[in-house]
């Protein structure tokens, strides 16, 4: 028996895959008399494989770049490869000292019984997703894992295809975020000007602070339910000129890029300066802040 897969040149100049495979007819005595085969075309079959090594390098890189651990197994819970992070997370230090090896062998006793039916259960629904276990390395470090899986057939093998994050470093990330947010509401709350940040469409409200709320006298129902058209009808009745008020807010959502400064009266006396400029995410706009400040005591003094 023989298989061969090459490529040829076809009388056009065509480039083409072949598979030829066969096997030798002898006679009784076993002498080899002639060979029997067939050649077939399969360029589409090796174009698609090609794709396929393709896909999966770009998605191998993407993986990458964004640090996380992915793992290949078997249907035993082998492993089949790996990238560095999640050798990382076991403990190792090299793809070939994880290689062969089943995972449960780094799962941290406690957890191995659970992770083995985990497997199993996997392979029966072809997914699995925010399974959090225990991996621990040969000093005992225990480091906890949060893993989402998919079970997909390769060649008519089924593999588990699972993305691996370690607990600490979700928590780790949660918290900057955390932290960050807490930064930006203190300095939100920090200026002397009422904030209103509304998204692009001018439709919702995204953000405010507190001497916002102060300055016009809305209702925290109001500003709760993040309802521009709701704000807009609580402040109207109280400006002197709410047609003035209203076609600068349709311009500047007409042209999201402009920049705005007004004066704004109110009936009740109060003078605000109003200034908005967009709110821009890599360069492009994606909502609207506006800044009011009163200045009716300012103004009355300079007259």
């Amino acid at each position: 028996h023989f298989e061969f897969r090459y490529r040829i040149r076809t009388k056009r100049g065509e480039e083409k895959w072949v598979l030829e495979h066969g096997h030798g007819v002898r006679d009784r005595s076993g002498r080899l008399l002639y060979l029997d085969g067939l050649i077939i075309d399969i360029s589409g079959f090796a174009r698609a494989e090609e794709e396929l090594r393709e896909s999966e390098e770009r998605y191998r890189s993407l993986i990458e770049m964004t640090r996380t651990a992915y793992v290949i197994l078997d249907t035993r819970g082998k492993v089949l490869d790996a990238n560095d992070e999640y050798v990382r997370l076991t403990g190792h230090t090299s793809l070939g000292q994880i290689l062969g090896r089943s995972v449960i062998q780094w799962t941290a006793p406690d957890k191995k019984e659970n992770s083995a039916k985990t497997i199993r259960e996997c392979l029966k629904k072809n997914f699995l997703r925010d399974f959090e276990t225990t991996y621990v390395d040969r000093r005992g470090k225990t480091t906890p894992i949060l893993i989402t899986a998919t079970v997909m057939e390769v060649k008519g093998i089924k593999k588990i295809f699972s993305l691996c994050r370690s607990v600490a470093e979700i928590k780790r990330a949660e918290e900057d975020i955390r932290r960050s947010l807490s930064l930006e509401r203190a300095a939100l709350e920090s200026t002397a000007d009422g904030i209103l940040v509304v998204e692009n469409n001018g439709t919702r409200v995204s953000d405010f602070n507190a001497r916002f709320a102060r300055l016009w006298n809305i209702p925290s129902s109001v500003l709760q339910s993040r309802d521009d058209e709701k704000l807009l009808k609580y402040v109207l009745p109280q400006l002197k000129d709410p047609g003035d008020f209203l076609s600068k807010v349709a311009d500047l959502y007409r042209h999201p890029g402009k920049e705005s400064f007004d004066i704004v009266k109110l009936k009740n006396g109060k003078l605000l300066e109003r200034y908005s400029r967009p709110q821009l995410l890599d360069g492009n706009p994606v909502g609207r802040v506006w800044s009011f400040r009163d200045v009716t005591e300012r103004q009355l003094i300079e007259k």
